[in-house]
């Protein structure tokens, strides 16, 4: 289930905040901290007591301050599920803006396929869906476990503007960051959780037409949690999340029972 050491080299230059000795990877390790704010709280002299106050981050132990731990991390060469270009890649452009669109209560970009996977759509014994359901489905447990088991190192190039703006050096490593598409997962259906906590809506948090791909993912991997890898922290949230979805359903269906009752 864990995965080896590797990673990708974007650029040859590095940088760093001239001011306080913490590099702009520090933040990067916060998978909520896009690249861009990651050089601003480098620069603006943040403290990391602050950065777990203000933005909910739990350092990785696994972790010695910026520094990855490589015998944990996807060798990009060894990669039969194509974790890295379907998922990893993604993740690092987009699982920021996800996770802030479902705590501000609807989802508004395209990112479903690869933060909330699922299994391929079968029809009578066929794969059905679009090329690119098709692209991102997971295809048996094996490759369910090697998704919930990768962390990767994906390095950003900075431009020179940025490089002008932040006031940056080269005298640290390249900026990169640690992905784990376990804790995203977590973080993502936790979210969901707590919207659905607060009495919104699939529908509302995801759009019709994303609801049972969401569905039958939280059914994957709550099921491969509890059977195969024995996460059972993930296992009760997929839980959770069907639970409420399950609830609320039967809520409406109440609702409009009684009006068709009255009427």
């Amino acid at each position: 289930g864990s995965c080896k050491g590797g990673g990708v080299a974007a650029t040859n230059k590095i940088y760093v905040r001239r001011s306080n000795n913490k590099s702009v990877n520090h933040y990067l390790l916060n998978p909520k901290n896009s690249p861009s704010e990651a050089m601003r709280m480098a620069c603006s002299g943040v403290t990391r007591e602050n950065e777990k106050k203000d933005r909910g981050y739990q350092s990785n132990q696994n972790h010695d301050g910026n520094r990855p731990s490589s015998a944990s991390l996807l060798d990009i060469n060894d990669d039969p599920h194509d974790l890295f270009r379907r998922f990893v890649a993604n993740h690092a452009r987009m699982f920021p803006t996800a996770l802030a669109e479902i705590n501000e209560g609807y989802k508004r970009s395209c990112w479903l396929w690869f933060v909330l996977p699922s299994a391929p759509f079968v029809v009578d014994s066929v794969e059905r869906g679009s090329a690119r359901n098709r692209h991102f489905a997971l295809r048996g447990d094996e490759a369910v476990v090697a998704y919930l088991g990768c962390r990767s190192k994906y390095t950003y190039q900075l431009s020179e503007k940025e490089d002008d703006d932040y006031g940056l050096s080269d005298a640290t490593p390249k900026v990169f960051r640690i992905i784990s598409l376990h804790d995203n997962y977590i973080a993502i259906v936790s979210a969901i959780v707590r919207q659905l906590e607060k009495g919104n809506t699939m529908d509302e948090l995801l759009g019709p037409m994303d609801v049972d791909k969401a569905l039958s993912s939280f059914r994957l991997f709550g099921r491969v949690a509890g059977e195969v890898t024995g996460d059972a922290e993930l296992a009760g949230l997929c839980q959770r999340a069907l639970e409420l979805v399950s609830s609320s359903a039967k809520e409406k269906t109440s609702k409009w029972a009684k009006k068709l009752h009255a009427w």
